[in-house]
C-alpha cells in the first residue's frame, strides 16, 4: 500500500494542477491549484497545515460548502487514496466523474486514480471517453496505457472510441517503438474499419523499411492499394509505372522533386499507353544533374527484366535522359545505367537485364541526366517517360 499511497500523492498534485489550469486559468497571485476553491480563511489554514489529516478536513469542508464541484470531489478522492482510505476514495472519485462527465481534466484524474489501484478496465473506460471528447489528451492517455502495460488488443477493444481520429492517433503513437506484431495488430484494426489513407500507409511503410522488413513493406503497401496495385508487386516490382495514378508520399511510389533548371510532373494526354506519363522539361538555364524522379523497389535475388519507354523532343547537349537502377545500400554491389537519349525521337523502348545478387533487398529506380563536362552544357528540351517495369524472369 505504500506504493499506492505514493502514487496517489503524486496524482493529487498533478490532478489539482490540471484542474486549476483548465478551470480557472493561470493568474498572478492565485493560490496553489489544490486550494483554488477554498475561501481565503481556509486557504491560510490549509497552507499552514502540515498533517494530511488536516488537509483532508479542509477538503471535506470545501466539498460541504460546494458539493456540485467535480474538482473538489476529485481532490478529496485523491486525498483519501493517499491516506489509504480506498472505499471513501472510490466514492469521491465516482462522484467527481458523475459531476464532470465531459470535463477532460476530471476524467484524466479518474483514469489516473484507477491506474494507481491497478484497475486497467476502469482506467480505460475514462481514457476512451477523453479520446472521444478532445485530441489534446491523446499523448497523456496513450502514455497511461503504456505505463499500465495493457495489451494492444485490450486497448483497441476497451480503451478506444469507435472513431478514426483517435485510432490513427494511437497508431502514430505506437509507430516509433512498438514491436512489429503490435503495429500489425493496430494497422489491421484500422484497415478493417476503413480508417487508413495513403499518408498513414506511407508512414507505416517507411517504418517497415527502416526496420529492414522489406517483404512486409511491399505486402503492406500492396494491401493498402487494393485495386490500384495492378500487377504490383508479384508480376511487376515497380508500382504505378504507367503514371496512371497521382503520386502518394509512400517511398514505394514515385518521388518527384523539382530541380533548378528543370521541371518534373505527371501529365495526362501524352502517353505510350493509357493516359498518364512523366514529363521532364529542361529549361536551358543550367547544367542539370538530374535524379529527381525515383522509386524504391523491393526485390529478392534473381534475374529481372527492366523496361521503360522514353520519348524526347529537342534534348540538347551530349548528356541525355537515361535510367539508373542501383542497390540503395551498396551501389557497388549493383548499379545498372542505360544509354542516354538526346535530340527528338518517338516512343522508344529502353530495356536491360538486371541480376540481383544475394544481400540486395531494395533498389532505387531513377530517371537521370548526368551533368555534362562540355562548355555548351545547359540542357534544354522535353522528355516523357512511361510504362516503367521491373519483372522477374522465371
Amino acid at each position: 500500500m505504500r506504493l499506492v499511497s505514493l502514487i496517489a500523492a503524486l496524482l493529487l498534485l498533478a490532478g489539482s494542477l490540471a484542474g486549476w489550469l483548465f478551470a480557472v486559468g493561470v493568474e498572478n497571485g492565485d493560490p496553489p491549484a489544490s486550494l483554488r476553491f477554498l475561501t481565503p480563511s481556509l486557504v491560510l489554514e490549509a497552507e499552514a497545515a502540515d498533517a494530511p489529516q488536516r488537509s483532508g478536513q479542509l477538503l471535506r469542508e470545501a466539498v460541504r460548502r460546494d458539493p456540485s464541484s467535480a474538482y473538489r470531489w476529485a481532490a478529496l478522492g485523491e486525498t483519501y487514496l493517499a491516506a489509504e482510505r480506498t472505499r471513501e476514495a472510490r466514492a469521491c472519485m465516482a462522484r467527481a466523474a458523475e459531476l464532470g462527465p465531459n470535463i477532460p481534466p476530471i476524467l484524466i484524474r479518474a483514469a489516473n486514480f484507477h491506474f494507481a489501484l491497478d484497475e486497467p478496465a476502469a482506467a480505460m473506460s475514462y481514457g476512451r471517453r477523453i479520446l472521444a471528447l478532445i485530441p489534446d489528451y491523446d499523448a497523456v492517455v496513450f502514455a497511461l496505457y503504456d505505463r499500465m502495460s495493457i495489451p494492444v488488443k485490450d486497448v483497441l477493444a476497451k480503451g478506444m472510441p469507435v472513431e478514426s481520429r483517435a485510432g490513427t492517433s494511437y497508431f502514430r503513437h505506437r509507430l516509433g517503438g512498438a514491436p512489429a506484431d503490435e503495429l500489425r495488430t493496430v494497422w489491421q484494426w484500422l484497415a478493417g474499419r476503413g480508417w487508413t489513407d495513403d499518408k498513414l500507409a506511407s508512414a507505416y511503410v517507411d517504418q517497415l523499411l527502416a526496420r529492414h522488413d522489406y517483404a512486409g513493406a511491399a505486402a503492406t503497401w500492396a494491401g493498402h492499394l487494393g485495386k490500384r496495385r495492378g500487377a504490383y508487386p508479384d508480376a511487376d516490382r515497380v508500382y504505378n509505372g504507367g503514371f496512371e495514378e497521382e503520386s502518394t508520399p509512400a517511398p514505394l511510389d514515385w518521388r518527384l522533386r523539382q530541380a533548378d533548371g528543370a521541371k518534373v510532373q505527371r501529365v495526362g494526354g501524352e502517353a505510350h499507353r493509357g493516359e498518364g506519363s512523366l514529363r521532364l522539361d529542361f529549361l536551358g538555364e543550367a547544367n542539370v544533374a538530374f535524379d529527381h524522379a525515383s522509386q524504391l523497389v523491393v526485390v529478392q535475388p534473381g534475374a529481372y527484366r527492366f523496361r521503360a519507354f522514353l520519348k524526347t523532343d529537342g534534348i540538347t547537349t551530349d548528356q541525355g535522359v537515361r535510367f539508373r537502377i542501383a542497390d540503395t545500400a551498396a551501389p557497388g554491389r549493383l548499379e545498372a545505367i542505360t544509354d542516354g537519349y538526346t535530340g527528338s525521337r518517338g516512343w522508344t523502348e529502353v530495356s536491360r537485364t538486371i541480376h540481383v545478387p544475394a544481400g540486395t533487398n531494395l533498389l532505387s529506380v531513377q530517371v537521370v541526366r548526368e551533368a555534362s563536362m562540355k562548355f555548351d552544357n545547359k540542357i534544354r528540351g522535353t522528355a516523357w517517360v512511361d510504362d516503367v517495369e521491373l519483372t522477374p524472369l522465371r
